[in-house]
């Protein structure tokens, strides 16, 4: 097999082979990276991207090829170094060599090995921030996600950071994002432009400040008021995100009731479906949201949302229950008979309409409606 990538051709069918191996190709790849053809050298190197941990034993043979004349091969080289991966004494001057080379395939390379690294790669902070403004995204990117890997101890990056938060591509304004959700108390200055991409856009961006706000937690917090702002003036995109960024900061159950029922209102099917899903988190403490959760089974898009929640909050309106057993849709009859049957004795006055399902079209209705009078009749006999 290994021998198949002197082919151009057959070179296909033997990395397929050899992914299939595992770490059982380590000693063949190893004999290919001492191969004169360039061609098998530099697939085994691509091969060890696959094989990842496990193949420590080609460290060696690895770190030989950083030093080829062929930048490619150094590139992929690196990778595989950062992929297994190589020890952080091993990999970081290596990538500290490369995040400033002239190649593009190397600098690349580079910074993927500083996002491998995380903590150990905080030597090389001035360099990973210059390469911020790298003029290739994915060089740019990759160190936007090291400093991110580094958290708070990155707090020298900050500013450049900010900086690039408003500008480039989107790629990179993503990662950066995400980098300032990563460094807590040092990000509370940024605070206000991550409010304002998340109430104006761009759409790309939207999600990936509502996840990084959550993570700022404690220093995230002081947004709140804004974030319900953001929900009663929003785009649907942007009352969204802001509505998963309120659900990921605020914990009290009692704040985030009032804020998920007026939600449950709202024009857009995602936010109604977000209010409902956390809303079924709550428990039981959600039931005062039974009678708008109850109108939300007559449309269509949000029924099977709604009676996922109101099982969740095992509801125990019979009132509202009883209004339910004529709902076009059989699931949500046969939830309400259920339910009226498991709270007993207190359904009496359900039973007449109970009744009336005894000829519904879906036999489960039926056999549900049967159950229910059965067991609010036995509760009643029992009551004293």
């Amino acid at each position: 097999v290994a021998a198949s990538f002197a082919s151009e051709q057959r070179s296909s069918w033997a990395a397929e082979c050899l992914r299939e191996l595992g770490t059982e190709t380590v000693p063949a790849l190893i004999g290919m990276l001492h191969s004169s053809d360039a061609h098998s050298r530099k697939a085994a190197l691509a091969l060890f991207k696959q094989v990842g941990t496990g193949a420590d034993a080609a460290l060696p043979e690895l770190q030989q090829a950083v030093n080829s004349s062929d930048s490619k091969e150094r590139a992929l080289a690196i990778e595989a170094m950062a992929t297994i991966p190589a020890p952080a004494q091993d990999l970081f001057p290596i990538a500290e060599a490369a995040l400033t080379a002239d190649d593009l395939a190397v600098r690349r390379a580079g910074a993927i090995a500083m996002v491998v690294l995380q903590k150990a790669a905080r030597p090389a902070l001035p360099l990973i921030i210059r390469a911020l403004d790298d003029e290739d995204a994915i060089v740019a990117s990759n160190a936007a996600r090291a400093i991110g890997s580094m958290g708070p101890a990155a707090e020298l990056a900050f500013e450049a950071l900010q900086n690039r938060l408003q500008n480039g591509p989107l790629p990179v304004r993503l990662e950066v994002v995400r980098a300032l959700g990563m460094m807590g108390e040092v990000s509370k200055p940024v605070l206000p432009g991550l409010l304002q991409i998340l109430a104006e856009g761009p759409k790309e961006l939207q999600t990936a400040v509502s996840e990084s706000l959550g993570n700022l937690g404690a220093a995230g917090r002081g947004v709140l008021p804004e974030l319900k702002t953001i929900l009663d003036l929003g785009t649907p995109d942007a009352r969204f995100a802001a509505l998963d960024a309120y659900l990921r900061l605020e914990e009290d159950a009692s704040e985030r009731f009032p804020v998920l029922t007026n939600r449950l209102a709202d024009v857009d099917t995602a936010v109604r479906h977000l209010a409902m899903d956390s809303l079924g988190n709550l428990g039981r403490r959600a039931q005062p949201a039974e009678p708008q959760l109850f109108a939300l089974l007559a449309a269509p898009e949000d029924r099977s949302e709604a009676l996922g929640v109101l099982r969740s909050i095992r509801t125990s309106d019979v009132e509202l229950l009883t209004g339910a057993l004529t709902n076009e849709d059989w699931l949500v009859r046969q939830f309400a008979a259920d339910r009226l049957g498991q709270l007993g004795a207190r359904s009496t006055n359900a039973i007449p309409e109970l009744q009336k399902l005894r000829n519904d079209k879906e036999d489960s209705v039926q056999r549900a409606a049967r159950s229910a009078v059965r067991n609010i009749q036995q509760a009643a006999r029992k009551k004293p």
